[in-house]
């Protein structure tokens, strides 16, 4: 039931506002060992972020291909960060554990599902150029090819 709740206030959020700033709003987020990461720590790095739930069945069926992705490239300035929309930790991190999450994961909050324009479909992955700016955002399954394409377009296009 809980789950239910809050996935219909993410769909409610997701109504009102819809546009997708050109710049990624700065967020300061908890991560599963309460730690606080913002985006801007990162500013001049590709930065990919998804938002995902733990009960959505696509964002599990990505986790293989992110962590392959994040493995490949967090050498070359390229960061990957998980969101999550649950709110439980010990459910969070139950859930990365058993996934074998390679990346950093943080808690999300109804705040930054307004500040990215409303997240109504999960995964829902932002990739950020080093400069801030939002240079795609997908949403649902993506295939890890057409992000790895959109990766090393960023990688060859630079700072």
């Amino acid at each position: 039931m809980k789950r239910l709740a809050i996935f219909l206030l993410i769909l409610f959020l997701a109504c009102g506002k819809k546009s997708v700033p050109e710049y990624a709003p700065d967020f300061t987020l908890p991560d599963l060992k309460g730690d606080k990461i913002s985006l801007s720590d990162f500013r001049g790095k590709i930065v990919i972020l998804e938002f995902f739930t733990t009960w959505c069945k696509s964002c599990r069926l990505m986790v293989a291909d992110l962590n392959q992705l994040y493995n490949r490239y967090r050498d070359k300035n390229v960061i990957f960060l998980g969101i999550s929309l649950d709110g439980n930790v010990d459910l969070i991190y139950d859930f990365a554990k058993k996934l074998n999450i390679a990346y950093p994961i943080l808690i999300g909050n109804e705040d930054i599902v307004l500040k990215y324009g409303g997240i109504s479909v999960l995964p829902h992955l932002v990739i950020v150029d080093p400069k801030g700016r939002i240079y795609k955002t997908h949403r649902g399954f993506m295939k890890k090819r057409k992000l790895e394409d959109d990766i090393i377009s960023l990688i060859h296009l630079g700072p």
